[in-house]
């Protein structure tokens, strides 16, 4: 008696011990792990950092726009420089000596009148390609629910699992062991079939170990995409309140990163035909050079400038331009095939998942009465071992086979949630 006393101690006392959320429960619910996880994942800090990069490029085209200054300067030792040909003639005794070693520095500032409207096209293509970005971002945190999703599920269905071991099997194995025990005492059993019940109730209380490591694996692995490495012991899953709405239509991400790729592609033509406009713009030259260099007799060093306007076009490009855009439409049709592969793909995987939530329902109606019959079963068993029909292992198979109809339904219910989910993102609603 006091052995036996002792063992069930022992074992309550594990079982507190694999579930420390006994003491500090923290009730994470489906909806708040998913939105973590998306939340805290380092992509969704690049929704900034593409802002932010963008508006630097956008500050770069803007400054573009302004005039350009640029300064030069040069030094150069000539081998033969402008001279008379004859030094004994008049004209050499008025030229002067120019310099073999000749330096210059200027300033030279350009303005462009009209180049196209390419910048502000820049702009717009600055503007598309932040949109690809961000849509971008948006499918890669969109893809980390899913993993999320089926992690939950898992460990909630162990959780719930050890619950009907804890609340309902392991009560009923110890009664029947304590009422075996006091049977022996008084030798109306034999010491085996007293063991025989105690390697019952040490098999129920390994497979909760064996479910409690499982279970705390996949919420370890849970508490890395949620960001809180230090939570999960305390964590308890449950069902959510309610079921998510599946009526709405689809919003993928992806759809939106189809739409700003085209975008992109189309402001990329527009910046191609910008590039065949001339460019027409003012400029101005102003430095110091010895000699001038628009007058070198002035061999001692003198200021020069000049200012103007400046025209340049490229009207043949030996159809450079017009291979771009065919490029950029082999491109945009690749990408509307893209799509249409996505939303068929969509199309499948929701009708799929329809199927899969009609079907779980049905179970979870026949896995209901499945679990009355066993109800009743395990009552008639516990009367017939009352009387001695039956013997105390059979009943404890009646018993065992209860629990794992409750099992098979709890999987089937967690089922019905995981697969509404999967619609539910499946169309873009989470």
């Amino acid at each position: 008696m006091k052995f036996t006393s002792l063992v069930f101690a022992c074992c309550q006392i594990l079982t507190i011990w694999l579930c420390p959320r006994l003491w500090a429960q923290q009730v994470l619910d489906l909806p708040t792990a998913l939105s973590r996880a998306s939340s805290t994942h380092p992509y969704a800090q690049q929704g900034a950092l593409h802002r932010e990069l963008s508006e630097s490029e956008a500050t770069a085209i803007r400054k573009a726009r302004l005039p350009q200054a640029m300064i030069q300067g040069q030094i150069a030792y000539f081998s033969d420089v402008i001279s008379p040909a004859d030094e004994n003639s008049p004209a050499a005794l008025v030229f002067p000596d120019i310099p073999f070693l000749q330096g210059q520095a200027y300033l030279q500032v350009n303005y462009d009148l009209y180049n196209g409207n390419i910048r502000n096209k820049k702009l717009i293509q600055n503007d598309a390609s932040l949109d690809v970005s961000l849509a971008d971002t948006e499918v890669k945190l969109f893809e980390i629910k899913q993993q999320v999703l089926d992690l939950y599920v898992a460990a909630a269905i162990l959780e719930a699992q050890m619950g009907i071991y804890q609340q309902d099997l392991i009560p009923q194995i110890d009664s029947q062991l304590q009422e075996m025990i006091a049977q022996e005492a008084e030798g109306a059993a034999l010491p085996g079939q007293t063991d025989a019940i105690r390697l019952e109730f040490q098999r129920t209380q390994q497979q909760i170990v064996q479910l409690a490591s499982t279970r705390d694996g996949l919420l370890q692995t849970l508490a890395v995409w949620l960001d809180a490495p230090e939570e999960w012991a305390n964590w308890s899953l449950q069902p959510p309140a309610q079921l998510v709405d599946t009526r709405s239509e689809i919003d993928r991400p992806e759809l939106s990163l189809f739409r700003a790729q085209g975008t992109q592609l189309a402001t990329s033509d527009g910046l191609l035909e910008s590039r065949r406009m001339p460019i027409v713009s003012v400029y101005g030259i102003g430095g110091f050079g010895v000699p001038n260099p628009y007058n070198f007799l002035e061999v001692n060093g003198d200021f020069f400038g000049q200012i103007g306007l400046r025209v340049q076009w490229k009207p043949w490009d030996y159809g450079e331009v017009r291979a771009k855009r065919q490029s950029l439409e082999v491109q945009q049709s690749i990408l509307q095939q893209q799509e249409e592969a996505f939303k068929r793909g969509l199309d499948a995987q929701i009708a799929r998942t329809a199927s899969a939530i009609e079907q779980a329902q049905k179970l979870v109606e026949q896995d209901d009465q499945i679990i009355q019959i066993l109800e009743r079963n395990a009552k008639r068993s516990k009367a017939q071992l009352e009387i001695g029909v039956v013997t105390t292992s059979q009943h404890i198979d009646a018993l065992k086979a209860l629990t794992q109809a409750k099992f098979t339904r709890i999987t089937h219910q967690w089922d019905i949630i995981k697969q509404q989910y999967y619609l539910a993102i499946a169309k873009g609603h989470l």
